[in-house]
């Protein structure tokens, strides 16, 4: 298999990092990195793959879409959305939930797909949480901007993508949210830099509750019901990439879990559902589709191939009434199939040839039995022939199941 790397264009410093280490430890017919932009991926796209897999936004997600379609190439796309957090009445710890939110969304400056976009709070608690959530800031960043800057604190991927959040974060006020800490009036487009923000109760019209935000602004709203939420949640566009639920309650976050669409959901914490192997990861419709990580990414890029082995001998024709004319012995050949085939179980994969053909005889000698005795067949030539060879085929495994015994491997599947 041959792997091509497109990382993006609008991380030049990550891109130019990968072009410069992966010929190091791969040739180029194992894995190849391609950078540049715009006409770099539609010449890719133009061409037909075995899979083509995708993290990026919704927008560009349907480009590359309706490019795989094209070629009529399978594609995974890994999109974002607008992903919730819902912290009910009965609310986990307070200070241990506010460090796991503002890790969350502080982690690459909230630049993840999986980053909590919004937070509903249940009104009584919403005091308490926004306290919590400013101590959690503190703690991690420090108190001033100054200890904000110098501190672990990411940078936005570029200026334009600062700008574009500085003015989220204005709109959002425009329209009747309230700054709880941080803002815009501590932007600086030049450094890409602005501190984590928490906007109450914006507008549902505005910006940051329309557009997925993408960067470490955090509106916070409040609800007075879990109906409220679930209502809230589902009148968003779209279908959202995770789903974050801090309840005691085991109850009510799987109510939420059967009310809410998401690619993924977690329980009393954030993103941990991406850093786990043994789940699949993946979205749910504008979100994406296809799942990765762990089985579930090696199973996204194999083919499973349908392969059956059967032997072709005489004794498992079952007298030939799979073949026309259905009407043999007596016209009963027909019916006879129609009913095999309907009531017949499926054979499940064994691990020894021994077993299977003896499975496949005693079938047949049942089968034909049943079809001479209980449906009163007149049985001709074929059907002796079939039940002496199939007592034959039977005496001969018998006679070598001892050989077979300390020999028995499992079947290989080859590439």
């Amino acid at each position: 298999n041959t792997v091509v790397l497109k990382p993006s264009e609008l991380c030049p410093a990550t891109a130019k990092c990968l072009a410069e280490l992966v010929p190091r430890y791969f040739d180029d017919d194992v894995v190849s990195v391609v950078e540049g932009g715009i006409p770099e991926v539609t010449h890719l796209l133009s061409l037909p793959w075995d899979m083509v897999f995708f993290t990026g936004s919704e927008r560009v997600g349907s480009i590359v879409q309706s490019s795989c379609a094209s070629t009529l190439s399978p594609c995974v796309l890994e999109l974002g959305g607008k992903s919730p957090l819902i912290i009910t009445k009965e609310m986990p710890h307070l200070a241990t939930m506010a460090k796991r939110v503002m890790w969350g969304k502080t982690i690459n400056a909230g630049q993840t797909c999986i980053a909590p976009d919004y937070v509903l709070v249940q009104e009584d608690n919403v005091d308490a949480v926004l306290e919590a959530f400013k101590a959690a800031l503190e703690e991690m960043f420090g108190t001033t901007d100054d200890d904000m800057r110098r501190s672990a604190f990411s940078r936005n991927v570029s200026e334009g993508h600062t700008k574009r959040l500085l003015d989220m974060i204005d709109d959002a006020v425009e329209s009747g949210g309230e700054v709880v800490t941080g803002g815009s009036k501590f932007g600086d487009v030049k450094e890409r830099y602005f501190p984590p923000t928490i906007i109450y109760n914006p507008s549902a019209k505005s910006r940051v509750m329309t557009e997925e935000i993408f960067g470490c602004v955090l509106p916070v709203i409040p609800f007075k019901t879990n109906g409220d939420a679930i209502r809230y949640v589902n009148a968003m566009r779209g279908t959202p990439l995770a789903l974050y639920v801090f309840t005691r309650i085991r109850m009510h976050f799987d109510f939420f879990l059967d009310a809410i669409p998401s690619g993924g959901a977690v329980h009393n914490d954030v993103l941990i559902h991406f850093a786990t192997g043994q789940v699949p990861f993946g979205g749910l419709g504008t979100s994406g589709y296809g799942k990765g990580h762990g089985v579930h990414g090696f199973n996204t890029f194999t083919h499973e191939r349908g392969v059956i082995s059967k032997p072709c001998r005489n004794e498992f024709e079952f007298g030939g009434i799979r073949y026309p004319p259905y009407d043999k012995y007596s016209g009963t050949s027909g019916p006879v199939f129609r009913y095999l085939l309907h009531n017949l179980p499926n054979i499940p994969p064994l691990y020894s040839t021994f077993f299977l053909y003896l499975g496949q005889a005693f079938l047949g000698v049942s089968c034909t039995y049943a079809t001479i005795r209980v449906l009163g067949v007149e049985a001709n030539e074929d059907f002796h022939l079939g039940i002496r060879g199939m007592c034959k085929t039977i005496g001969e495994l018998i006679v070598d199941f001892g050989t077979w015994f300390g020999g028995l491997k499992p079947p290989t599947c080859k590439a």
